[in-house]
C-alpha cells in the first residue's frame, strides 16, 4: 500500500481460522493442522477482510479460507523470486547486533528431595488440618497422589505442619533429579513447583483464573480501579493500573467493561539439569470488574491488545511482571522451611546479528537488581540450610 506523500507500508492481521475460543467465528470445530495457535490455522488479513471473514463466518467457512491460504502460497511460490518474497522486494539490509531478551527467568536452586508419606483424606480435608507453621515466611505446597501426600516440607519433622493427615511411619525421601527423568514423576514435581506458585501469588495479592491457568489483578474495591508502583527498565518509579475501567478518549465517557493485567506463569524443565519460570502477559476483561465477560468478547479484546504489541512493549511487561513478583529483589524465593526454591530476577538472554525491525528496536538500560545487606544475609542463611541438610 502507498499512501499518498508517504512511504510504502505494509497492513496485516493475524487472524485465527477457528477461533481461540468456542463460541467465536468456527469455534469448537478442529483447526486446521490440529492446534488453534498453529501454523496451520492462522492466516494474514487485512483489518477490512478480517472483519468480514469473522463477521460472515457461516459464508467465510474453514475450507474457503484455507483453500484462500493454499492458493495465495502457490501463487507466492510459482511467481515471485525468493527475493520478492521478502518484504519490500529490494536489497538485503546490513544486519545489527541486538541483545535480545527472553521471557524466562532462571531457577538458579531447587529443592533436593520431595518427601512422601501414606495419606487416606482428600487434598481439601489435608488444607483443612494442616497446622500453621512458625514462620509466615514457610510455604507448604502439597499434593496427593495415589493415597500419598507429596510435599517439598519435611514429613519427617515431628508435629510438623502434615502431622495430621499422614503416617508418619511411612514417611519416605526421593531426590528431585530422579523424579526429573520419569514423566509421571517429573508431572508432579511441575505440579508442586506450580503449588508454590500459587503461594507466592496470593501474598502479593493476585487471584487465579483456574479456567485459564493464569493469575490477574481485582479492583481495590467496588468500581475502584487497583495502581500498582514497579520499577521501569531504566530503573525508574512509576505507578501503573491494573485493573481498570476503560474510558473513551473522544468523551472520557466510560466503557462498559474492565480490563485487568493478568499472567501466565508456569516452571518448565530446560535441559537434563536446567529448569526456568516462565512469563507469559495476558489480558483479562470483566463486566464489572469481578464478572467475567463472555469468551468471545474477550477473544475480540485481547487479540486487539496483542496486535498492537511489539518487542519493545512485550518487553516492558515482562519487566512489569518479573519487578512485581520478586518486588524489585535479585531473586524469587520460595521457603519451605528445610529446603528452598530460588529464581533469578534476571531475564536470560543472547546476541544475535539480524537485519532488525525498523522503528521496533529503542535503547534502553535494563534494570539488574543488586544485592542489598538484606538479600546477601537471606541468601548466606538458604545455602546453610542446604549445606546442613
Amino acid at each position: 500500500m502507498q499512501p499518498e506523500g508517504g512511504d510504502a507500508s505494509i497492513l496485516g492481521e493475524l487472524a485465527h481460522i477457528v477461533a481461540q475460543q468456542p463460541d467465536g467465528p468456527r469455534g469448537g470445530l478442529p483447526p486446521p493442522g490440529g492446534e488453534i495457535d498453529g501454523e496451520g490455522n492462522l492466516v494474514l488479513l487485512c483489518p477490512t477482510h478480517h472483519t468480514q471473514v469473522d463477521k460472515e463466518a457461516g459464508r467465510f467457512t474453514i475450507e474457503r479460507l484455507v483453500q484462500v491460504k493454499t492458493d495465495h502460497e502457490r501463487w507466492v511460490t510459482e511467481t515471485l523470486s525468493p527475493r520478492e518474497r521478502l518484504i519490500g522486494g529490494g536489497d538485503t539490509e546490513p544486519t545489527i547486533a541486538e541483545e535480545v531478551y527472553s521471557t524466562l527467568l532462571p531457577v538458579v536452586g531447587y529443592p533436593r528431595f520431595v518427601y512422601a508419606a501414606a495419606c487416606s483424606v482428600s487434598e481439601s480435608e489435608v488444607r483443612e488440618q494442616l497446622v500453621p507453621p512458625s514462620s509466615r515466611e514457610v510455604m507448604l505446597p502439597y499434593i496427593v497422589r495415589s493415597r500419598q501426600l507429596f510435599s517439598f516440607v519435611n514429613l519427617r519433622e515431628r508435629h510438623g505442619p502434615f502431622y495430621k493427615v499422614i503416617d508418619a511411619g511411612t514417611v519416605e525421601k526421593h531426590e528431585s533429579t530422579e523424579w526429573w527423568s520419569n514423566d509421571d514423576l517429573r508431572r508432579w514435581y511441575v505440579a508442586l513447583l506450580n503449588r508454590s506458585l500459587n503461594k507466592l501469588t496470593g501474598r502479593r495479592g493476585l487471584r487465579l483464573d483456574k479456567e485459564h491457568h493464569r493469575y490477574y489483578f481485582e479492583p481495590q474495591g467496588d468500581g475502584e480501579a487497583r495502581e500498582i508502583r514497579y520499577r521501569t527498565l531504566t530503573g525508574k518509579r512509576q505507578t501503573r493500573k491494573v485493573a481498570w475501567q476503560p474510558v473513551l478518549r473522544h468523551s472520557g465517557e466510560k466503557r462498559k467493561y474492565w480490563e485487568h493485567l493478568a499472567v501466565g506463569i508456569r516452571f518448565t524443565k530446560l535441559s537434563d539439569t536446567a529448569w526456568v519460570l516462565s512469563i507469559r502477559p495476558e489480558r483479562r476483561f470483566t463486566r464489572d470488574g469481578f464478572e467475567p465477560i463472555t469468551p468471545k468478547g474477550t477473544g475480540r479484546r485481547a487479540t486487539s491488545r496483542k496486535s498492537r504489541m511489539y518487542n519493545e512493549q512485550v518487553l516492558r511487561e515482562v519487566n512489569f511482571w518479573r519487578d512485581f513478583l520478586s518486588d524489585g529483589r535479585p531473586r524469587l524465593v520460595f521457603n519451605f522451611g528445610e529446603q528452598s526454591l530460588m529464581v533469578q530476577s534476571e531475564l536470560l538472554s543472547g546476541s544475535i546479528e539480524w537485519p532488525g525491525v525498523p522503528d521496533d528496536a529503542r535503547p534502553f538500560t535494563y534494570t539488574k537488581y543488586e544485592e542489598d545487606l538484606f538479600t546477601q544475609v537471606e541468601l548466606d542463611q538458604l545455602e546453610e540450610e542446604e549445606q546442613d541438610d
